[in-house]
């Protein structure tokens, strides 16, 4: 967690590691494409190593996970909690910012809300939305959608954000903070999010935990094993 990337180089902590330690996270640098450079003083690798340095530290495993974890639903268990904690209502207004194929937004829709919108960067999800009684825009981009919010060209009218952002290269703190700037005032965001701003010494780990204390953010633990039905044991 402690450790920096940099184009396609990879750099341990300061100070010098144990033995056993060093061979460990050796180990894990190498199986996923890594070279020690004495020169370079730290690990070449033929690519930007930062998305398999996150799925390592999200999962525990040292698998190519890009594509894989991009993508996982949200379990109804989950999603309830969540419509819980959002304290919808029939006056309510939703935005759901990377819907998927809707299971979060179905278990929104059920609550009876008075508007729900969803975004999806995925095109290939435009067929789950055929039959829904709800809208959801695929192939869009949330952050260039949230730049037209914020530059007056999309009307602003979401008193509730109820969303599980992709976590790959933190995106899951920019979709956050994102998703929060185009909310109206007095409303309510919740988000699944990875564990990796939590423990991470990063710049932007650091500010968005700030961020969340600054704002009077609820942190909540969801229990071990809460996405397992999604193909994934990465903790929430």
């Amino acid at each position: 967690a402690k450790c920096n990337t940099e184009g396609n180089s990879l750099f341990l902590p300061g100070g010098q590691l144990d033995r056993k330690t060093y061979e460990a996270v050796n180990k894990c640098l190498v199986n996923i494409g890594g070279k020690w450079n004495r020169k370079a003083k730290g690990h070449i690798f033929d690519h930007d190593p930062a998305d398999d340095l996150d799925a390592m530290l999200l999962t525990g495993e040292v698998v190519d996970l890009k594509k894989q974890y991009q993508f996982f639903p949200t379990p109804r268990e989950v999603a309830e909690q969540m419509c819980d904690l959002a304290e919808l209502s029939s006056a309510s207004c939703v935005l759901e910012p990377s819907c998927g194929k809707g299971d979060l937004m179905d278990v929104v829709y059920d609550r009876g809300v008075a508007e729900l919108f969803g975004v999806e960067l995925n095109r290939d999800m435009e067929k789950y939305f055929k039959d829904k009684t709800y809208l959801a825009m695929t192939g869009v981009d949330f952050l260039g959608f949230a730049q037209e919010v914020q530059d007056g060209k999309i009307r602003k009218c979401w008193d509730r954000v109820v969303m599980n952002p992709p976590f790959c290269k933190q995106q899951d703190v920019d979709h956050i903070l994102a998703a929060y700037d185009i909310l109206l005032p007095g409303g309510i965001l919740v988000s699944v999010c990875s564990p990796s701003p939590f423990f991470r010494t990063n710049k932007k780990s650091v500010e968005f935990r700030d961020w969340l204390t600054e704002v009077g953010a609820e942190v909540v633990a969801l229990p071990e094993g809460a996405f397992k039905a999604s193909g994934t044991m990465i903790r929430t």
